[in-house]
């Protein structure tokens, strides 16, 4: 059954999205292949226990634990960067651990999967065991130019990211880690383009979404995408952590430009984070409280039946690594309205949607205001595109093209031990 690998998982829960959804459902994948250790963070114990328990544990995974509880401050901001703080303490830990389980259970590579971030180095292992890091996000790099439309929180928080990554990238220990890395996958072309950078042109690189769909996950993407109604009003939808780079504030200008126009589309925010009072304040500004409706977020069938009753999605966002959340909307198929940056832009096509160019504000606002208008106004431009939003995230995104690509690079890290 495949090799004995040991997957480093910082963020992996079987109830959480992103970070650590991403780290449940790739470890669980893995372990139909090959059998699979997996170092994760102490608090994950108590839910991983329990999903195991109802799994059966047919994916032949076996867990260790590690790191301290950590309290979080009330503040979401602060929390962002608590949360940077608890992950290199962890690493710490980790490093402790990871000889012990290589010698006791004979570990053949190592995979450093999350956190999804370059700017701190993988966890390696005893010497001549090779290391896989990645899928690999966080390299864009937020405008400057473009600061003025989001809160001053959350500006402060860019600029210093910025300079932050920018200066990351001539870390010597970082530089060192990242070069003793035996194959490293970036999820988007620019986290490739800057994983170059940092581990040099010895090192193989790949490119890998991290987003992948089950096929049980597939089957209900694909009924909400059937229950679909095309001539039904144009509704517009967004999903994810509510944080300055996401560009809604973009989104509320251009649905206002499209209302000046004669175009009213009902827009909703199904989500929360640290911009949530900022941006409700700007809609509120914007005369747009009743067309912009902010929601804590849906889960479940109720999720799917979101999904389906929404025909757009919008959120220009413009630093995304593994965008899972556009992903499932397009599945369903919503039309993307994005900007064309980061991940998203690499996803959105003329055939699926809109990805406008990323200029100045004026010109994105505007942009995006268009793109409305035109779905607004044509409906078979709005079936052909949500026809082809759905046909292209359910061909790229199977599970069983992650497994198979998975497997080539770690054929490619066992050569090169």
């Amino acid at each position: 059954m495949g090799i004995r690998v040991l997957i480093i998982a910082f963020a992996c829960h079987p109830k959480e999205g992103s970070e650590g959804g991403v780290g449940w459902k790739t470890v669980q994948l893995l372990g139909r292949e090959h059998r699979v250790f997996v170092l994760t963070h102490l608090r994950g114990r108590n839910p991983i226990s329990e999903a195991q328990d109802n799994l059966r544990n047919e994916a032949g995974v076996k867990f260790f634990y590690c790191g301290k509880e950590f309290k979080w401050h009330s503040n979401r901001m602060i929390a962002r960067w608590q949360s940077w703080l608890e992950y290199v303490l962890w690493l710490r830990a980790a490093s402790k651990e990871v000889p012990k389980i290589c010698n006791l259970h004979g570990i053949e590579l190592i995979h450093h999967l999350t956190i999804t971030t370059w700017r701190c180095s993988p966890v390696l292992g005893p010497s001549g065991t090779p290391l896989v890091w990645g899928p690999l996000g966080g390299a864009a790099l937020y405008p400057w130019r473009l600061l003025g439309m989001m809160s001053l929180s959350a500006a402060f928080f860019e600029i210093l990211r910025n300079i932050f990554s920018t200066a990351s990238l001539y870390n010597p220990f970082l530089r060192r880690g990242s070069r003793r890395a035996s194959h490293i996958i970036g999820s988007s072309r620019e986290a490739v383009k800057w994983m170059k950078k940092l581990a040099g042109s010895k090192v193989p690189i790949s490119k890998l979404s991290a987003t992948f769909f089950s096929e049980e996950q597939a089957c209900a993407f694909t009924k909400s995408f059937t229950q679909r109604q095309p001539d039904a009003p144009l509704r517009a939808f967004a999903g994810g952590n509510l944080i300055g780079s996401k560009g809604v504030g973009f989104a509320l200008h251009a649905l206002r430009v499209a209302r000046d126009r004669g175009v009213f589309i009902p827009y909703t925010i199904a989500s929360y984070g640290p911009e949530t009072c900022f941006l409700r304040k700007m809609a509120e500004k914007l005369g747009l409280k009743d067309q912009v409706f902010f929601h804590p977020g849906f889960f479940g069938q109720e999720y799917y039946k979101a999904l389906a009753e929404h025909s757009v999605y919008l959120l220009p966002s413009f630093r995304e690594g593994s965008p899972g959340t556009i992903c499932e909307a397009m599945f369903t198929g919503q039309v993307p309205v994005v900007v064309q940056a980061s991940a998203q832009g690499e996803i959105v096509t003329s055939a699926c949607g809109f990805a406008v160019p990323l200029g100045s504000a004026d010109a994105i606002v505007c942009g995006l205001a268009e793109a409305l208008v035109q779905l607004a106004r044509n409906g078979d431009l709005k079936k052909s595109l949500s026809v082809g939003a759905h046909e292209r995230v359910s061909s790229l995104y199977r599970s069983s093209v992650f497994l198979e690509s998975v497997g080539h690079i770690y054929a490619s890290a066992l050569s090169r031990a």
